[in-house]
């Protein structure tokens, strides 16, 4: 089997030479790339064993019937990390399209290309790709298919696995017009047209701009509301009434809307949760207490309030015995406090009854202690 000689029939998990495949017209690393049962890492992985082991020469030495790429050199040749060579290593021995055998610790590991069921009807040329099966069915064996003469192309294999669907999209002629044996395809379903709830007259979308507007705050950098994109937004609404809840509902992803388009966007879904918005509000307003009435505020002022007038007392005249002191200190023959008698006394009098008693009191102290210089 290795030197050419013979016909080429190897069983199924037995090692092969993949230059002798080719010699037969069985290209293996193109079977394995229109299988989907392993990744694409595995797929040029095995190309690459599959051309070491073809362009290795021959002449003079014989086959030894396997390869020893290191796991270095393959994460170098394919631009992978070494992890990932020997994941896809691993993905290769399970399927059993390879066999790793490690003659001792300081040789390279040697990778040995087994016989697959995938290579059993599968005749391949340089430029085409003819599959004989005449023995074997489709449907008895779905990894084998009878595939005329033409260019490898997955669009062309009925054995590549891919999805029912994508199967009927192949079945289309050049022009994109499904044949006759294609399945039908359903049209496609038609939007239903949403017709307005509410019909606002020209005074009512004059009103609704203006709430629309006042919503906005004063920072807002929005341009002026098109006709058109009032009206986008009142198709979904059943009043003013609405259009105030609505936006008191999407306050905040509105606030930061840098054109219409989010307000029409919102209003279109509206209508699917009116309901539980006008639920929540009807439930706050029945559990929330009636709130005091706040006081009026008065607006700010900045000129500074002007003073009241003040009433004007009659000026009294001046008594020229206490000077409105109300009190006569002793003075010569007088050696004791009196009160006067004008009426600053009488006022004091009725404030203080007992100051000049008290001040008496205190005089006679002084003098019983220290004399009568005192």
């Amino acid at each position: 089997m290795g030197d050419g000689s013979g016909p080429f029939g190897p069983v199924i998990g037995e090692p092969f030479d993949p230059a002798d495949a080719a010699k037969n017209k069985i290209f293996i690393a193109d079977i394995i790339a229109s299988r989907n049962e392993i990744s694409d890492g595995c797929k040029l992985q095995y190309d690459r064993m599959a051309r070491l082991a073809i362009t290795a020469r021959k002449s003079g030495n014989p086959w030894p019937g396997f390869v020893y790429p290191s796991v270095e050199y393959m994460a170098r040749m394919l631009g992978k990390s070494e992890p990932s060579i020997r994941r896809d290593t691993a993905a290769l021995r399970r399927h059993k399209l390879i066999r790793v055998e490690r003659p001792n610790r300081h040789e390279k590991n040697r990778y040995v290309f087994l016989w697959h069921a995938w290579f059993e009807c599968s005749h391949v040329s340089g430029q085409t790709l003819e599959r004989e099966c005449s023995d074997i069915s489709t449907r008895d064996n779905p990894d084998c298919s009878d595939i005329n003469a033409g260019v490898l192309t997955y669009d062309q294999a009925e054995c590549s696995h891919v999805s029912g669907l994508y199967k009927e999209d192949l079945r289309v002629d050049s022009r994109e017009i499904p044949s006759s044996s294609s399945a039908a395809v359903d049209p496609p379903e038609k939007k239903k047209q949403v017709f307005p709830l509410w019909i606002p007259t020209p005074e009512e979308q004059i009103e609704a701009a203006k709430i629309i507007h006042e919503s906005l705050g004063r920072w807002s950098l929005l341009p002026n509301l098109s006709p058109s994109d009032l009206l986008r937004i009142l198709r979904h609404m059943t009043g003013l009434d609405d259009l105030r809840a609505w936006l008191g509902s999407s306050r905040n992803l509105l606030h930061s809307a840098k054109s219409w388009g989010r307000y029409v966007a919102d209003a279109a879904h509206w209508p699917e949760r009116r309901d539980s918005v006008t639920a929540l509000i009807d439930h706050v307003e029945r559990t929330t207490p009636p709130q005091p009435a706040e006081p009026e505020r008065r607006e700010y002022d900045p000129r500074p309030p002007e003073p009241e007038p003040q009433r004007q007392q009659a000026t009294e005249p001046v008594c020229p015995q206490c000077d409105r002191d109300g009190i006569l200190a002793p003075e010569g023959a007088r050696y004791r406090w009196e009160w006067c008698t004008c009426s600053f006394a009488e006022r004091r009098r009725e404030q203080e009854p007992q100051y000049v008693d008290e001040a008496n009191t205190q005089a006679d102290k002084l003098r019983a202690r220290f004399g009568a210089a005192a």
